[in-house]
């Protein structure tokens, strides 16, 4: 099953089992345990554990019985949406705040230092932060969720927003209030039990505002570059050395100084000089070449500290949902119940004649096997000594319908390799006996042995010997045995003579 693509968790499948889980509350329980063993049981192969169980359920569910409206598709367009309006708000405010920044009157250059305050070192002290929270978020430090707590509410609120306004026109179509509430409760419910992978798509959310940001102020300068005449310069009221602002634009460039050297990536020492900005002196002063040598600096600064370390947050939040929906458990005691269900065995009472009574001929309940193939019932040979051939004969046709003579094996793996051709294995066990560690583990093995040949393992639970057979086995043991061989996770079908317990297990 680790293979299948179907079995692949996405956020999507997420809200969708979710929306399931929602829609089962409050129904029958008995009906529930009924579906959902039947699923379990129909698995083309054995899950490893709930993750993979719940994935097939969550297939076979929207197979089955479709939901409406579709929490997965709900999310995945309210998703959409939000991608493409904080791909639009970052778009249009970079472009709008470096074109506030570019504002050139043809008197005085634009000053670079203005463009870089406002648009680049923003973006190098959010990525200082966010590097330095991933770092003590890697230490086991809860720092991250914390000081981003804000912008997650706040793309939490965005996500509910669109996702009620997606419901509201859906109730509206199918005439279904019901339809809106629960929707809104599957995603309440995700966000509660998911907080790390719902945090992530949140934080997702905003690399897109960024990139586009970056995107936005990267056009804005292209198209000013482009289509007006532009002059940059600098000036600052903290230094008039154009040394240290070389030896300060002389790092900032050093990403991409082995690629555009200096003079073609950023400006040299002279170009700096040439182009510096002074209040009593009038723009023709300054050399033309120097006050355009600024802007290739100008554009590699955004792309390399705006536009790249949103890229790469966007790529490493793109791995890390991967990794944790791979890493999905689903432990949380919400789930345990589904997992009990698929795990659960069938009880329907049966009465049990008396073995001297005139009916004492007529079988208990017929169990056909498979396929029309014939049954091979085995009995284990220290049980054969506490009872009598006749009456297990007699008992086997009342419980099952066997018609013949049981096979003896010494122990129960022996019934794996005693079997012959493509018939299910009955064994008889002494049920009167609480099923020990060492006689489960020995059953299970059986049940795995017969499964690789598509065969099946039916246990016969027989109780107490007494002088004339046995006694009928008691609830409390029945309910002993039942809850045993749930925590098996084995193909076992069992059967007593006072109640037909079922199938357990895959």
């Amino acid at each position: 099953m680790k293979n299948n693509p179907d079995l692949r968790w996405t956020f999507s499948k997420i809200m969708q089992f979710e929306g399931y889980r929602l829609r089962d509350q409050g129904q029958p329980e008995t009906a529930l345990e009924e579906r959902d063993r039947t699923l379990y049981q129909k698995a083309p192969l054995r899950p490893s554990g709930p993750r993979e169980a719940y994935a097939y359920w969550v297939e076979q569910r929207l197979t089955q019985d479709p939901i409406e409206p579709d929490p997965g598709k709900l999310f995945s367009a309210s998703y959409g949406v939000a991608v493409f309006i904080m791909l639009l708000t970052g778009l249009i405010s970079g472009a709008s705040i470096t074109y506030a920044a570019l504002y050139y009157d043809g008197s005085v250059p634009v000053n670079v230092a203005l463009f870089l305050g406002v648009v680049v070192l923003p973006q190098l002290v959010m990525l200082f932060f966010l590097l330095l929270t991933l770092l003590l978020a890697f230490a086991g430090s809860a720092v991250f969720a914390g000081w981003y707590a804000v912008p997650i509410r706040l793309g939490t609120w965005l996500l509910q927003a669109l996702w009620g306004k997606f419901g509201h026109h859906i109730a509206l179509a199918t005439e279904n209030k019901d339809d809106l509430q629960s929707s809104k409760r599957a995603l309440a419910e995700a966000v509660e039990h998911h907080r790390g992978l719902f945090g992530n798509r949140v934080f997702r959310l905003f690399q897109h505002a960024g990139m586009a940001f970056n995107v936005g102020a990267l056009l804005c300068l292209a198209a000013l570059l482009a289509f007006t005449d532009r002059a940059f310069g600098w000036q600052s009221s903290l230094t008039d050395s154009a040394a240290t602002v070389h030896t300060i634009v002389s790092a900032l460039a050093l990403p991409w100084s082995g690629l555009f050297g200096e003079g073609v990536g950023y400006p040299d020492l002279q170009q700096i000089i040439g182009s510096r900005i002074v209040l009593r002196e009038s723009g023709e002063a300054l050399h033309s070449y120097d006050l355009l040598s600024w802007w290739p600096f100008l554009a590699l600064s955004v792309v390399l500290y705006g536009l790249v370390p949103r890229l790469i947050a966007w790529l490493v939040s793109v791995i890390l949902e991967s990794r944790l929906l791979g890493s999905l458990d689903f432990s949380g005691y919400h789930y345990q119940s589904l997992w009990r269900r698929m795990l659960s065995i069938e009880l329907r009472s049966a009465g049990r004649p008396s073995l001297h009574s005139p009916e004492s001929n007529k079988p208990l309940r017929e169990t056909p096997a498979p396929n029309g193939t014939p049954q091979e019932v085995f009995v284990l040979r220290e049980s054969q000594s506490r009872y009598q051939d006749e009456y297990l004969d007699k008992w086997l046709k009342q419980i099952s319908g066997f018609q013949g003579h049981f096979k003896t094996v010494a122990d129960v793996r022996a019934c794996a390799t005693a079997t012959q051709g493509e018939a299910d294995v009955f064994l008889v066990i002494e049920g009167w006996q609480p099923p020990i560690e060492e006689k489960l583990a020995a059953l299970t093995d059986c049940a795995d042995l017969l499964q690789q040949n598509k065969q099946r393992l039916h246990l016969l639970l027989l109780g107490k010997p007494t002088p004339t057979g046995s006694a009928p086995m008691t609830d409390r043991l029945t309910e002993v045995w039942r809850k045993k061989l749930e925590q098996t996770e084995t193909s076992l079908y069992v059967h007593t003579d006072a109640v037909d317990v079922g199938r357990t297990g895959t």
